[in-house]
């Protein structure tokens, strides 16, 4: 199933605020990204909702996109990177 953890724990393996990961979170919550809650309503975070937000801050940082565009360029590269992997695993 994979390592849950909560926003204090995700922040700092991100590099950033509780409250920017909570900004960052609702974001994608609101373009349909479901993100796991739990029973005190505080989002539990998988190793793929890090990595969606990993690739979000860079965008965000070093690309220059921009909070609202992020999402949909971090969702692209995060699925093209998916898919060179399992290709890459299915040639082995």
């Amino acid at each position: 199933m994979g390592q849950q953890i909560f926003s204090s724990e995700a922040s700092k393996s991100l590099g950033i605020g509780v409250s920017t990961l909570g900004k960052y979170a609702a974001i994608l919550e609101a373009r349909g990204y479901g993100i796991e809650r739990g029973t005190n309503n505080g989002r539990i975070f998988r190793q793929n909702d890090l990595t969606l937000l990993s690739q979000m801050i860079e965008k965000i940082t070093k690309d220059g996109i921009t909070i609202e565009q992020a999402p949909e360029e971090a969702a692209e590269t995060t699925l093209i990177e998916m898919n060179e992997e399992l290709v890459k695993q299915a040639n082995m």
